[in-house]
């Protein structure tokens, strides 16, 4: 068959923390066109600007379109899942993109049924696992949104087992999951990257690295007592990634030797990940586990979680705990900080490991879930 004409909603990279959802998308879109795979179009809000580093590579739809007045990235949500408006199909139409094959959701927020199949990515069902980790309204929404996919979507990529195997105790069908992970784009750093980011950020003495939003679910309390010891050693600890929820952020605020600097451009990121001693990722659970991805691919040794899908991902290539045990997290960090030499190999171990991982790879299965699909 032609390429098939594949619409993706992107509203979520016009909000403040689009996050790993909003990076996959970025990345899976483009790879999807770059590669000639799909003529994708990204449908968006029609007002405002995408998040720095979230712009898409792909051409865009705006919706509502005229007379209807322009709507935010929030507004569109609450239209999208309350009301099943904008059509999606139509918005495509309308800026003379063509008719659409399908439509491929990245996120829980469903749009109402239209006349071509649906296809989803589903990351995670964490609402309704940790429903105490979300506002009221958030799990809300995205209990909504997790129950019409699993009614509507004809497939539906998990980006890994764990998230799969909890799609299917959230009721969706298990013959309609197609397991994809995600991929990592691993550019080359120039050769002063590295100095440059500790110059830009002050980051004097050495670190270890903690990427993701501060969320409960990412663990950082089994993280933050280690401040003291590490001072006396004289290493920091650097969190990179934006404020979330639950006061996550003062008890990082009231720890000692913790660096926190927030949203960083990818470049920084990337040098960031690639200059310290370590990455430190115990979270309580993941859909896939980016920054640990990022990690290895950057040579760097990791210490992750063993009970979710970042031990999919890091393999025997990383350092594996139980995050429910501060104590375990703590020592495997500080055991894997007074062995350069181990760590080493696993940086190295890591990186080959991370080349299985490809954005092409990840597009390439894509579309042949599309092609399933469309026949």
């Amino acid at each position: 068959m032609q390429r098939p004409t594949v619409a993706v909603p992107l509203q979520f990279c016009w909000q403040s923390t689009p996050g790993g959802t909003g990076r996959a998308a970025i990345e899976l879109t483009g790879s999807l066109a770059r590669l000639g795979l799909a003529e994708v179009v990204g449908v968006v809000p029609g007002t405002g600007a995408p998040t720095q580093g979230f712009e898409p590579a792909v051409a865009t739809a705006r919706v509502p379109r005229s007379p209807w007045p322009p709507m935010s990235a929030p507004l569109l949500n609450s239209a999208w899942q309350r009301l099943g408006w904008p059509p999606i199909e139509a918005a495509v139409a309308g800026a003379g993109y063509g008719p659409v094959d399908l439509v491929h959701l990245m996120a829980p927020i469903v749009p109402r049924r239209g006349r071509v199949p649906l296809v989803a990515t589903l990351h995670d069902v964490f609402p309704l696992r940790f429903p105490g980790s979300f506002s009221k309204r958030g799990v809300s929404v995205m209990s909504r949104g997790l129950s019409l996919l699993a009614r509507r979507a004809a497939l539906v990529a998990c980006s890994s087992e764990a998230t799969a195997a909890d799609a299917v105790d959230a009721g969706f069908d298990g013959d309609r999951l197609r397991v994809i992970p995600l991929g990592v784009a691993a550019a080359p750093l120039p050769d002063d990257a590295v100095a440059t980011v500790r110059r830009r950020y002050s980051l004097q003495r050495p670190y270890i690295i903690s990427v993701g939003t501060l969320e409960p679910r990412k663990n950082l309390a089994s993280l933050l007592p280690l401040g003291a010891e590490l001072d006396r050693r004289g290493v920091d600890l650097v969190l990179v990634g934006p404020s979330g929820w639950a006061d996550v952020a003062s008890s990082v605020a009231r720890a000692s030797s913790v660096r926190w600097l927030g949203f960083v451009p990818t470049a920084d990121r990337d040098a960031l990940l690639a200059g310290a001693e370590l990455a430190a990722q115990p979270s309580l659970a993941e859909g896939f586990g980016l920054p640990v991805l990022e990690a290895m691919a950057r040579g760097t040794a990791v210490v992750t979680s063993a009970t979710t899908s970042t031990a999919e991902v890091a393999g025997d290539t990383g350092v594996l705990v139980d995050p429910t045990n501060p104590g375990e997290v703590q020592a495997a960090v500080l055991d894997l900080l007074d062995d350069p030499d181990r760590a080493a190999l696993l940086g190295k171990a890591g990186r080959r490991r991370s080349a299985e991982f490809t954005w092409e790879r990840c597009a390439r299965a894509h579309a042949a879930m599309y092609a399933e699909l469309l026949g």
